[in-house]
């Protein structure tokens, strides 16, 4: 699919094309991994919180050009991605404040980027 910026990049790693960035690969997200979701969510179900509506999120925001060198880390080669042009609807910058779901409900996200990327990487690499 199109979706999701670190599984359709190591998809194109792992067919041997170079991953897309659309503009400059400034534009900066909150990458969480699932495992983070499924601890987060597990935990909402048990506690009753003072608000309804809990940012979930990593609490940080990457770049594209962050994303493809901790992927160079991860892999142990350099990336080089096809730059293109940039989607006018491309909100620059998004992440989450996750004060609330920190104090309300005393979770923390576990897996770093790279171990995350490292995780999908692995998991992908069964599917090729």
């Amino acid at each position: 699919g199109d979706l999701g910026f670190i599984t359709v990049s190591l998809w194109k790693l792992l067919n041997n094309e170079q991953p897309v960035i659309f503009g400059d690969g400034s534009v900066v997200r909150d990458y969480i991994y699932i495992d983070d979701v499924v601890s987060a969510n597990l935990l909402a179900l048990e506690k009753v919180t003072e608000n309804k509506i809990l940012n979930l999120g990593f609490g940080e925001g990457f770049s594209q050009n962050q994303i493809i060198e901790a992927m160079g880390r991860v892999l142990g080669k350099e990336i080089k991605p096809k730059y293109v042009e940039e989607k006018k609807a491309d909100v620059q910058k998004i992440y989450l404040d996750i004060s609330r779901i920190r104090a309300q409900l005393g979770w923390e996200p576990k897996v770093s980027l790279e171990e995350g990327i490292k995780k999908t990487y692995k998991y992908l690499k069964r599917l090729v």
